[in-house]
């Protein structure tokens, strides 16, 4: 009995040092990936700058995340940079949308449902401001256009916002605040 427990343990010990092998059955399709990769030569020039019609247009425009009209009553709009293709008069294009707006009044209100009115216009170079209305939810009116290289608008790029004494005068005392939105497009100006 001992020599038949040893010739097997000796057994086992030599099927465990060969390699062993796994088989599928009934397997009709595998596959491979192969990939090669190909460097470019150096070359000793540099690439050409890409022409206007193949530039990548890019830009980042600011717009103020708030504004306290108790301080400050203007919104100005700035770019860090902006890069359109500059054919055709193409632009960068911010546009106030009359979302919240009731005709030309933005409501602003507290937690009481108490309400102040406030208007918008533009200004615009060597003119008087223009009053902002939008007779529809979708309506929306441009208010900065930037064009190619430039971080201040090439035409508008202020709003001047202004609350209503009357509603001033009539409200109790507390924060008041709504909501105004924009778009950022590419367009012409």
């Amino acid at each position: 009995m001992k020599k038949t427990a040893f010739i097997l343990l000796f057994a086992l010990m030599i099927l465990s040092i060969l390699p062993i092998f796994a088989f599928a059955a009934n397997e009709t399709e595998g596959s491979t990936v192969l990939t090669y990769i190909k460097n470019e030569p150096p070359t000793t020039e540099p690439d050409p700058p890409p022409s206007p019609s193949t530039q990548p247009t890019t830009y980042e425009i600011n717009i103020p995340a708030t504004v306290s009209l108790n301080t400050e009553q203007e919104i100005r709009f700035t770019a860090n940079y902006v890069n359109v293709d500059d054919v055709d008069n193409r632009a960068v294009v911010v546009s106030l949308i009359g979302t919240n707006f009731d005709y030309d009044v933005l409501w602003l209100s507290n937690d009481s449902s108490d309400r102040i009115g406030v208007s918008f216009y533009l200004l615009r170079p060597s003119d008087t401001p223009l009053k902002l209305y939008f007779p529809q939810p979708s309506s929306s009116y441009p208010v900065a256009f930037f064009t190619d290289g430039n971080t201040a608008p090439s035409v508008y790029g202020t709003l001047r916002v202004i609350p209503s004494e009357e509603d001033i005068d009539a409200v109790r005392p507390g924060t008041y605040s709504g909501t105004v939105q924009f778009k950022i497009s590419l367009g012409y100006y």
